[in-house]
C-alpha cells in the first residue's frame, strides 16, 4: 500500500522516509485486535478533516481512499470505515505536500474564461481563480469577437470547460460550464471547483484507458 501511494505522488522516496511513514502507519494501530472493529471515536476530527480536504481535492482524497480499501480487502483485516479514515489521513498529513504532488500528476484541465468584461477585469478574475481553486487546471482567455458566435463556440469545443459571465445560450447542454457573476462570489468559488474536480477526474480516467 505505501509503495502505492508513493506511486500517486509521482516521485521517489529515500529508504529513511519510507521507514518512517510504515513506523507511523504500523504504530497507530499495533494494539489494536485486528479481529473486532477499529473504532476511532476519540479521533472524528480526522473525519472531518477529510471531509473538508475533499471538498476541494475530492479525485485526490478518493485515489488514497482506494489504494487504502484495496489493503484492508487483500489481508482482510480492520474493515471498517473508521480505519480507512484513519490510514487515509495519517498518510496526506504525514507527506505535508502530497496533495498538491498527487494533483500535478493529474491530467491538465484547460478552462476558457469568456465575457464582456474589460481585460484588466478579465486578468483580476483569472488570478483569483487561479488563487482559490485546487488542481492541476489552466484557464485561458479569448482573445476573439464575441459577436462572431459560431467562431466562439467552435473555440469553446477545443477546451475542456468554459467559465462565463454570460449565460449558457448556444453552448451544447452536455458541455461542462460555470455561469458566475462579473466578480467571484462563494458560490461561483464552489462551482469552479466543483468543474475542475469533476473534470479532472474525468480526464485522468479517460488517459487510463
Amino acid at each position: 500500500m505505501l509503495d502505492r501511494f508513493i506511486q500517486l505522488l509521482g516521485k521517489s522516496v529515500d529508504e529513511a522516509c519510507h521507514r518512517e511513514l510504515t513506523t507511523v502507519l504500523v504504530n497507530d494501530v499495533y494494539h489494536y485486535d485486528e479481529n473486532r472493529d477499529f473504532l476511532t471515536i476519540l479521533r472524528k476530527n480526522r473525519a472531518v478533516f477529510l471531509r473538508m480536504v475533499r471538498i476541494m481535492h475530492k479525485y485526490t482524497v478518493d485515489k488514497v481512499t482506494e489504494t487504502v480499501t484495496e489493503l484492508i480487502q487483500t489481508h482482510q483485516f480492520y474493515k471498517t470505515e473508521d480505519f480507512i479514515t484513519n490510514y487515509v489521513y495519517l498518510l496526506l498529513t504525514e507527506e505535508v505536500d502530497s496533495l498538491e504532488e498527487m494533483t500535478n500528476q493529474e491530467e491538465t484541465v484547460h478552462l476558457l474564461l469568456v465575457s464582456d468584461l474589460s481585460p484588466t477585469e478579465e486578468k483580476f478574475i483569472m488570478k483569483i481563480i487561479s488563487q482559490i481553486i485546487y488542481g492541476n487546471f489552466e484557464t485561458h482567455h479569448y482573445e476573439g469577437s464575441l459577436e462572431d458566435n459560431g467562431a466562439l463556440f467552435q473555440k469553446i469545443l477545443t477546451y475542456d470547460g468554459l467559465i462565463t459571465t454570460g449565460t449558457r445560450e448556444g453552448v451544447p447542454e452536455v458541455f461542462p460550464l460555470v455561469s458566475m457573476d462579473p466578480y467571484v462570489m462563494p458560490q461561483s468559488i464552489v462551482d469552479s471547483q466543483n468543474l475542475v474536480n469533476e473534470l479532472s477526474e474525468a480526464k485522468s480516467k479517460s488517459a487510463k484507458k
